[in-house]
């Protein structure tokens, strides 16, 4: 549309911007828009001089999506006024009979979504449908996705081939992927798909990734205590999420000592002993602190225990609580 414009003087106009402007008005590639750690949404890649910059968060992805499809932003990004690049505009849509937006209000029914007004909010935040039903097709699922993980795998730019590995866990495994992709996983495409393919269960696999465990750590602690791969690669993930990092060993001795007791005490719990064993906290790392408390199973008897002199895990089963 814009090459076939009557429009001259292309080398005094912002062509580039109009172009650009263009084809996100048309969903032509996706937004990159993310959510902020406080339920908003920003651009993933702001432009310096532009609103997205000095307002750096909006209340929906919607309107985030609908700033990435403005003029000013278009302009600051190519680096020149929004009134030149509205001019340019105004009279392609002179030259051409037509408007430059795109204006949609039509949707295919496809078993990609749950209902065709997804499609609806999809266009919105700069999805189109046609782009959403490719994904669902090259991942051979049978069933929706939520609408939402469309504009993650598409504004995150996740490979659809690499995405299409974990389709045989069906869409919650889809959907756990295209929401926490990061960087990690384009730096490192095998780490997620190893703990997959190795039965660990997905809800486990963002833990287990941030910390010091392997795969074949989670095979050895699953031969030594006859549990299921799933349940020890769920404890070494629950030990991690609470800010600890027990030796496989500890993890084992805990299971042996208290079998039918929480294997891994929660966070508050761990804190609680350490506020309640204060003069004390200095001389015992929390890892221990952790381990102590799966085996005691409550927060006085275990801040007892470290008010007493115990320094480690290794010290409290050698009797050093006595």
């Amino acid at each position: 549309m814009i090459r076939s414009t009557k429009v001259t003087q292309d080398n005094l106009l912002p062509s580039p911007a109009a172009h650009d402007l263009w084809t996100a008005e048309h969903r032509l590639f996706a937004p990159g828009i993310e959510r902020t750690e406080t339920g908003g949404w920003r651009l993933s890649e702001p432009v310096a001089g532009c609103r997205c910059v000095t307002r750096p968060e909006w209340p929906t992805a919607e309107a985030a999506a609908e700033h990435f499809r403005s003029e000013q932003h278009w302009a600051a990004r190519h680096a020149i006024r929004t009134y030149d690049l509205s001019l340019y505009v105004t009279r392609i849509e002179t030259a051409a009979g037509a408007s430059f937006a795109s204006r949609r209000r039509t949707w295919p029914r496809s078993q990609a979504v749950h209902h065709f007004s997804d499609f609806a909010w999809l266009w919105a935040v700069g999805i189109s449908p046609e782009h959403a039903i490719s994904v669902h097709e090259h991942l051979g699922l049978t069933e929706p996705l939520l609408a939402i993980s469309y504009l993650q795998i598409l504004g995150r730019r996740i490979d659809a081939d690499w995405l299409a590995q974990f389709a045989d866990g069906g869409i919650e495994a889809v959907q756990w992927v295209a929401g926490s992709h990061s960087v990690f996983d384009v730096e490192h495409p095998a780490a997620r798909l190893e703990w997959y393919r190795g039965g660990v269960h997905w809800s486990n696999i963002p833990a287990l990734l941030k910390g010091p465990y392997t795969l074949d750590d989670v095979r050895t602690l699953t031969a030594r205590t006859g549990r299921s791969t799933t349940a020890t690669a769920a404890t070494l993930a629950q030990w991690i999420e609470v800010g600890c990092t027990p030796a496989l060993a500890d993890v084992e001795t805990v299971w042996r000592l208290a079998p039918h007791a929480r294997q891994v005490p929660p966070e508050p719990a761990i804190e609680a002993a350490f506020d309640a064993a204060d003069p004390r906290r200095q001389l015992i790392e929390r890892t221990d602190v952790g381990l102590i408390l799966a085996v005691i199973g409550t927060v006085p008897e275990t801040a007892s225990v470290i008010n007493r002199g115990v320094r480690s895990f290794e010290e409290y089963l050698q009797g050093g609580s006595e």
